[in-house]
């Protein structure tokens, strides 16, 4: 091969080289615009997703925007309605009976629904954390008692309980039917054992005075035709037109003043003749008017 062939040769071959290099050059330059073609497809995209989520954000802004403004306009409701439930509390609290402590309600003075004036009373409450007891003393034995005298109560009603306090108050004078003189004691009654009303036997100083006695009024007192030695009373049965006396023998006792004791034959509470009874007989139909002279027999304190 001469040498201009050989020249020519190695021309083709270096040509064929560079368009080797021309070819892969160009597949590179595809692949590589291809690639930008799927970044900007994917930076589109982005874009895309971009505002779309930024959409989103500003419509949920809106959103909470107008729960706020809802959640303004609900606490503006409940002020409001917290005010006229307060303004409508006053009349219902000027309306609403209180007591500074427990109490318990022993008398109702009105009723549901009616109309009071202001400073009407309404209940008659006791306060029976501490109680008081009267009870009567006759002059014989007031002796030695003074204020601060120990107390000590029983009740039938409450066997086993003995409550202690001590004496209050001493009246200053007798009472002018019984002739005792009337002595209170203050007891402290944290458990509710002693109620109100309720009848006890009173201890002051070692000198018992609950145990109760009954008098009558002297006129009340007549001999008895078949034991001159005794006594008797005519005690009033029945009531109205149906009304009559009966003859009951009695044993006397202490007197009190312008009154007795009677041991034995009368209960309190029972109805006796005090004007003329000399005149009546056993069984003698009577018929009991207001003001008449009968008397109800009482119990005082020994």
């Amino acid at each position: 091969m001469s040498q201009a062939e050989q020249r020519v040769a190695e021309l083709r071959a270096q040509e064929s080289q560079a368009q080797a290099q021309i070819d892969a050059s160009e597949a590179s330059w595809k692949q590589a615009r291809s690639s930008l073609a799927e970044a900007q497809a994917q930076i589109d995209a982005s874009g895309a997703a971009i505002r779309s989520a930024s959409a989103q954000l500003q419509a949920s802004q809106a959103r909470v925007e107008t729960a706020g403004a809802q959640v303004g306009a609900a606490a503006a409701a409940v002020g409001g309605a917290q005010a006229q439930l307060a303004q409508n509390r006053v009349p219902l609290i000027d309306a609403t009976l209180t007591v500074p402590r427990d109490a318990l309600i022993i008398k109702r003075l009105i009723e549901v629904g009616a109309l009071v004036q202001p400073g009407t009373p309404a209940f008659t409450l006791a306060d029976t954390a501490h109680v008081k007891a009267a009870f009567g003393v006759p002059d014989v034995r007031l002796r030695g008692i003074r204020l601060g005298s120990p107390v000590t109560v029983t009740s039938d009603a409450r066997p086993g309980v003995r409550l202690r306090g001590q004496v209050t108050a001493i009246s200053p004078s007798a009472d002018p039917k019984s002739r005792v003189f009337q002595v209170e004691g203050t007891i402290p009654n944290p458990h509710r054992l002693l109620d109100v009303g309720l009848i006890v036997s009173a201890d002051v100083a070692g000198r018992s005075v609950g145990q109760p006695k009954v008098v009558v009024p002297m006129q009340a007192i007549i001999g008895r035709q078949d034991a001159p030695s005794g006594y008797a009373v005519y005690v009033v049965e029945g009531e109205g037109g149906n009304a009559a006396v009966r003859l009951r023998p009695v044993e006397l006792g202490q007197v009190y003043g312008d009154r007795i004791q009677v041991t034995q034959g009368l209960q309190p509470g029972e109805r006796v003749v005090v004007s003329g009874p000399a005149l009546l007989h056993d069984r003698q139909a009577v018929r009991v008017e207001p003001g008449t002279s009968t008397s109800t027999s009482t119990s005082v304190g020994e």
